[in-house]
Formats: structure tokens, C-alpha cells, sequence
């Protein structure tokens, strides 16, 4: 914009020019006609070096003011001049400082009042206008000054944040795909580098605060001389310790060889690290917003960069205990097996502990954390170092034994058993629990699935038999009254026997609190153990595959109920939120059976949304591409859990994401905690540049719901504005939500009494 204004008013003072030169050509003779021209061509030049070298030098400034007045002596008519002077003014106008542009009016008025009093010298014609009449044209010539002083003002303020905008939007996509801490430390700081290009003046020096002194670690920006360190006087920190501003900045001044201004910013990078930032006379507020937004892109990679390193160091083990996750069993025993001869004995002991729920409900989850470490380490102890101990999840551990026979095995079982049974010492309390073990031996052509199944079979029949012992697997363990087998079949019968419940928790936008979406959660009303909820069940249906049964009824009956709901109350948004597992998105049929309940149900493809985890993204390699496609449908697709796992950045690059579920986690800490507040206010600002919805998840306090609409979190959802509700408590709900009764949150508490 800045360029194509400059072009304008060049060919305009171009054509001044021009558009005098006939009557030149016309009138003047001799000396006069070559004057007219060498000065014309003079002016032109002087306009054409000023466009290519973005600046007008001194000299060329008074030339111009000489050119003006020897162009006008050749002119039939000195008033001619006006159009060229007038022109040069606003060419000029956009070069320079606003002292230059004063200078330069001064110098052209001069020149129309000396145009006019020279040229009666040169022609014999009388002049019309007086020296006096020039004179009135100086204050317009003025007032045109200041407006094309104004005008490149605004112009070039406006392409300089353009421009920062333009290397923020560059820089976030780098870091997107950047996964490497150094990598993402270069792609930053050259993020700065092109920020403080784009603010001619700006300087960033970022330091990290060490006792008495700054240490500096990167500067942007010219400088006469990089200190390593500067006083930790130039900054004076706040009450609160999180902000900061300059104090003495005579070290600063020195280093950059200028006096500027400075301000000072928290870095959200590391702790202790400061951005100093300084311009001539003062910092453009613009500019402190890019550096601050740069620095929270940086933070959100980095942060994302630390837990994929640490991934590659936990992806093989459970990060509780240290122990093999269910992952890096499965391949250890595949690999075993394969290299297995049928004399090297191969066992597998099969582990849950009894009654562990227990501790966790009277203990808290906490002192279970800390049981399940104590029994991690009592397994490393009573097993050999060759052996592959592995936590599978919960509360169920796996061990594989190699190059033993049954009665070995079965003694280190024993032994093991015997161990874990030790009383525990938890903080104050001290627990005791028992763990039930199968045991299976590898037999000749045996798979993985079929040897752990058979020593999983075999646990289940110890806590039949009355926990606390060790069962070896026998083929009768089978049959179909076996307690684990029966309830893999009643659970695989759930959906048609029409046992499953779905529940749905409400998720309200910000500011407003009103209802625009809804989560759908499944629970099992088992006809012998009452309600269960997903955790009682979900990783047994995984396991045994009839989650795709359970998917396929919780996504048409959650059509089925945001189609009623949206025809009781017409024009209402009301999104409808189904979770999907990594199991239902590697089937064939995946998009298929979306398309087929959306006709069926009636359900517009807006009123749907597929939520998933990140881990359910990487597990399933089809994933991204089948959910590309109900994405192509209107499909909304959510990001469930996100900031808790290694690829988010990642998936937001990959996927076609149109909502980001910030983990419960982070709220929960938001208001004690300044990182967890950054992490949500780096994902919120992240999601708003990507045009990605957000929302807080485990809501529960007042605080919370104000700290999330400071941060510009776009909706909320937990107990604060209702638990799970049935679909016919839902109704009323709405209708309450609707009529603004919980719209200032005074009656939250009555919604929770209602919904419990």
C-alpha cells in the first residue's frame, strides 16, 4: 500500500513536470528553453533516486528548492510553479522525519516567493501576481505538508503491523512443525529479527536474571557492542515478581549506542528470563504486543518439544512406575516368542490387585499412585533382571518369565504374591492388599493374544476362588460360566439388550453462559451390578472389540436426542459432542455409518462433533484421513484432553480441528498456578490465530469461569454448571438455561442439587 502511494504521487509530480514543458517549448528561446529542460529533467531525477533509495539526503533537498525557482524562470507563467511545488510536497511528504518535512516547505515557499520575483527579470511581459500573492498559497502549502506528513504516518504504521503480523503468522507455522528445542529456538529468535525489521528503530535483547546481573542470551536489533551481561538495575521487579519494569537503562543505551526507550516483559520460555525491548522516543504499543505473542508461540513449542522428548523416554514404559507399558510388552513378548524354542519354558503371570479401588476411595487417589510405585518396586525385586515386568494399566501388572519351568514359575509367583501382600505405608495410614495371578505357559504355535488371554483367564479365576492367589490356567477356565467371560459377553450384548444409557454434560460459551453444545457419556445399567460408568467397562469393551457396538449406539442416540432437541427448540444452536476410539476410526466403514445416522436421525452434519484424544489420532493411521472426510461433510471435529499429550502442535497442523478441549488439568491449577495459566493462555491465543474454538473442561469454581473469560477461553464445561444429565433432565435444563437462569452463575448450586 505504502509502495503503490509512492508510485502515485510520483507520476503525479512527474506529470507536474510534463504537463509544463509545452508551454516551454512554446514560449521560451534559447538559454531560458535549456534551463527549463536541464532544470525539469533535474527535478524528475531528484524524484526517481528519492522512490529507489526510500530517502531524501540533504543536498538533494535545497537542490530542489534551486531547481524550483530556475524551472519556474523558464515557464510562460511563474504561477505554473504551484502544481510542481505542490506535487513535490506530497512526493516528499512520505520520506523523512516531520522536522525534514517543515524544513522542506519552508524551502519550497521561498522558492515560489523567489520564482515570482526573478521573472520579470527574464521576459518582458508584465506579471499579473504580485511577490504578496504568493504568499496566500504558503499556508496551503503548509497545511498539505502535515497532511502528507499524516498520511505516511498512517501508512507506514499500518504496513509495519501488516508486516509483524505477517512474520507471526510465519513463525507460528514454522513452529508448528518445528519438534527440536534448538530448532525452535532458532525459528523464534529469527521470528524477532524479522519483528524488529518490520519496526525500523526496534531493538530486543533477552536476558535471564542471575543474582546481580542480567546474562544475556540472544539480541535482535542493531547494536554497537552484544554485552554479556548487564546490571540487574536496568530492571526493577513488581510486587508480585511476575512483571517488571525498567529502571536504570544507561548500560542498555550504551550497548545499543543511542539514548531509546525501553520497556520490559516477561518471558513465558523459562523462569527468570526477561525481554527487553527498545525503540527511539518511545516503544510502539503494536510491537510489544508481536514480541509478547512471539514469545508465548515460542513457550507453547517448547513446551511441546519437552514432552515429546520426554515421550521418547517414556514410550516404552508406564510413567507411574517406570515399568514396560502394555506397548512395549505386547512387542517384547511377540518378540520373544518368535525366537522361542518349545524346551526354554516361556511363562506369562497375569496381576491384579484386590480390592485396590478401595484404597483409592478411602485413602484418595494419591496414596494409590503411591501403592502401585511400592508394588512396581517389590516386582522388580522378586523378579530376575532378565524378566519383563510390565504395568498394563490400572491396577493390573504382567510378567513375563523366560527360560524357566512350571514349578519355577509358579515359586516366583508365589513368592511375588506373598510380597505385594506386605502391609504398605502410606503417609499417615497404612494399606494391605492381596493380588490375584494366572499364570500361562507358551505351548507350541501359541500367538501373543491367545497366551495373555489364557493368563488373564487364569487371574479371573483366582479372584473367583477367593483372591489372593495364584491359578495356573487350565483349559476348563473357559467355559462359559467363567466370570470374566461372562461379562465380555453381557457387555458385547449391552447395546442390543438396550442396557446402555447415555447421559449429556453441557458445555456454555463465554461470556453469555448459555448453552451451545452438549457432551454425550454412555453408561451400562448391568443387570446385576447396576449403573456403571465408563471406567468400569470401556477398556474391557476395547479390548474385546465391542466398542464399536457401543460407538455405533451412543452416535444414534445422540442424533436421535440433538435432532428432538433442535425441533422442541428451533433456531437454538445446540451442538451434540460423541467420542470416538481409536477401534471405531480404523474400521472400513468409519464415514459410512456417520452419513448413514445422520439421514436416518435427521441430524444436520453442524449439529454433530466427532471428539477424540491426540493418542486416539496416533494410534489409528487411517485417522486422519477419514476424519478429513467428515470434516468435508460439516462434521465438527474436536481435540478432547489437549496440552496433555506429545503432538498437540501436531495435531492441529494435521487435523481439520474446529474445537480444542483445554484438559481439566490445566483449570484446575489456573488460578494458583502461573504456568498452568500460560499453557491455557498460549493454547487459547494459538486456537484464536488458527480460528479453533476453545473449551475449559472441570469447571468447578467462580474463579476458574472469570480467569478463563479474562484469557478469552470461548466456552466452559464441568460440575460449576451441571453434572451429566439423562436426556429428559437435559430438556429442563435447557429450558432453565434458555430463560437466563443461570446467566450471572448465582444458581449454579441449584443446578447441581437438581442434577444429582
Amino acid at each position: 500500500m505504502t509502495e503503490g502511494t509512492r508510485w502515485l504521487f510520483g507520476l503525479a509530480a512527474v506529470g507536474s513536470v510534463l504537463f509544463n514543458m509545452p508551454g516551454i517549448v512554446l514560449t521560451a528561446r534559447g538559454g531560458l528553453l535549456v534551463l527549463g529542460i536541464v532544470t525539469g529533467a533535474f527535478l524528475i531525477a531528484s524524484w526517481y533516486l528519492c522512490f529507489t533509495r526510500g530517502r531524501v539526503p540533504i543536498p538533494l533537498e535545497f537542490g530542489d528548492a534551486v531547481a524550483f525557482v530556475l524551472f519556474a524562470q523558464a515557464l510562460p507563467n511563474p504561477v505554473g510553479m504551484l502544481a510542481v511545488v505542490f506535487a513535490s510536497i506530497w512526493v516528499r511528504g512520505l520520506y523523512g522525519s516531520t522536522l525534514r518535512s517543515v524544513l522542506r516547505s519552508c524551502l519550497a515557499s521561498l522558492s515560489l516567493v523567489l520564482s515570482v520575483s526573478l521573472w520579470p527579470l527574464f521576459h518582458e511581459v508584465p506579471l499579473w501576481i504580485g511577490v504578496a500573492d504568493t504568499f496566500n498559497a504558503i499556508p496551503l502549502l503548509f497545511l498539505t505538508m502535515l497532511i502528507a506528513r499524516q498520511l505516511s504516518i498512517v501508512l507506514l504504521s499500518r504496513e509495519q503491523g501488516m508486516l509483524r503480523d505477517r512474520e507471526l503468522a510465519v513463525t507460528g507455522s514454522l513452529l508448528l512443525g518445528a519438534s527440536d528445542a534448538e530448532a525452535i529456538g532458532v525459528i523464534g529468535w529469527a521470528g524477532a529479527q524479522s519483528i524488529c525489521a518490520a519496526t525500523p528503530g526496534l531493538r530486543v535483547l533477552r536476558a535471564v536474571l542471575d543474582g546481580p546481573v542480567l546474562r544475556v542470551d540472544a539480541v535482535s536489533g542493531e547494536f554497537s557492542s552484544i554485552p554479556d551481561a548487564v546490571p540487574s538495575t536496568v530492571m526493577t521487579l513488581c510486587p508480585s515478581a511476575s512483571d517488571a519494569r525498567v529502571g536504570d537503562a544507561a548500560p542498555l543505551d550504551a550497548a545499543v549506542g543511542e539514548r531509546l526507550a525501553w520497556a520490559c516483559l516477561a518471558s513465558d520460555v523459562r523462569t527468570n528470563a526477561w525481554i527487553l525491548v527498545g525503540a527511539p522516543k518511545v516503544v510502539p504499543p503494536e510491537a510489544l504486543v508481536a514480541v509478547r505473542a512471539l514469545s508465548i508461540q515460542v513457550a507453547l513449542a517448547l513446551r511441546n518439544s519437552s514432552v515429546q522428548e520426554e515421550l521418547l523416554v517414556q514410550a516404552s514404559s508406564d510413567p507411574l512406575t517406570r515399568l514396560d507399558n502394555r506397548a512395549a510388552f505386547t512387542a517384547r513378548l511377540t518378540a520373544i516368542l518368535a525366537g522361542a524354542r518349545p524346551t526354554d519354558g516361556l511363562h506369562v503371570l497375569f496381576l491384579d490387585l484386590d480390592d485396590f479401588k478401595d484404597v483409592n476411595d478411602i485413602l484418595c487417589h494419591r496414596a494409590g499412585n503411591d501403592l502401585l510405585v511400592t508394588v512396581a518396586d517389590r516386582m522388580r525385586t522378586h523378579t530376575r533382571p532378565g524378566d519383563v515386568c510390565a504395568r498394563l494399566g490400572g491396577d493390573e501388572f504382567a510378567i513375563v518369565l523366560a527360560g524357566t519351568n512350571e514349578a519355577d514359575a509358579l515359586e516366583i509367583a508365589r513368592r511375588l504374591g506373598a510380597a505385594i501382600a506386605e502391609p504398605v505405608r502410606l503417609g499417615a495410614q497404612t494399606a494391605q492388599v492381596g493380588v490375584s495371578i494366572g499364570l500361562a505357559t507358551a505351548a507350541a504355535g501359541i500367538d501373543v493374544e491367545d497366551l495373555v488371554h489364557q493368563a488373564d483367564v487364569a487371574m479371573y479365576a483366582a479372584k473367583a476362588n477367593g483372591k489372593n492367589r495364584v491359578q495356573v490356567f487350565e483349559p476348563g477356565l473357559l467355559r462359559v460360566d467363567n466370570p470374566r467371560v461372562t461379562f465380555e459377553w453381557q457387555l458385547a450384548a449391552a447395546a442390543a439388550a438396550n442396557e446402555l444409557v447415555v447421559h449429556y454434560q453441557p458445555i456454555l460459551d463465554l461470556p453469555g453462559l448459555q448453552c451451545t453444545a452438549v457432551e454425550a457419556l454412555v453408561r451400562w445399567q448391568h443387570p446385576e451390578r447396576g449403573l456403571l460408568y465408563p471406567g468400569d467397562f470401556i477398556d474391557v469393551a476395547e479390548r474385546t472389540g465391542a466398542i464399536i457396538g457401543i460407538g455405533a449406539f451412543v452416535m444414534r442416540r445422540a442424533c436421535l436426542d440433538a435432532a428432538a432437541w433442535r425441533k422442541a427448540n428451533p433456531g437454538a444452536p445446540l451442538a451434540v459432542h460423541v467420542n470416538v476410539s481409536a477401534h471405531e476410526l480404523d474400521r472400513e466403514g468409519f464415514v459410512d455409518s456417520i452419513i448413514g445416522c445422520l439421514a436416518d436421525t435427521g441430524t444436520l452434519a453442524k449439529d454433530l462433533v466427532v471428539e477424540l484424544t491426540e493418542t486416539v489420532v496416533l494410534d489409528s493411521p487411517a485417522a486422519i484421513g477419514r476424519l478429513r472426510a467428515i470434516g468435508a461433510l460439516g462434521v465438527g471435529i474436536a481435540l478432547d484432553d489437549f496440552g496433555t499429550g506429545y503432538a498437540s502442535l501436531t495435531s492441529l497442523r494435521a487435523l481439520p480441528v474446529d474445537v480444542v478441549k483445554i484438559d481439566m488439568s490445566f483449570v484446575a491449577g489456573a488460578v494458583s498456578i502461573p504456568s498452568d495459566r500460560s499453557v491455557i493462555e498460549a493454547i487459547v491465543r494459538l486456537c484464536a490465530q488458527l480460528g479453533i474454538a476453545t473449551v475449559a473442561e472441570g469447571v468447578e469454581r467462580l474463579d476458574q469461569e472469570r480467569l478463563l473469560g479474562d484469557l478469552g477461553a470461548g466456552g466452559v464445561q464441568g460440575y460449576r454448571y451441571s453434572r451429566p444429565l439423562s436426556a429428559a433432565d437435559l430438556t429442563g435444563w435447557l429450558a432453565d438455561n434458555r430463560a437466563g437462569a443461570n446467566g450471572s452463575g448465582a444458581d449454579v448450586g441449584g443446578l447441581l442439587r437438581t442434577s444429582v
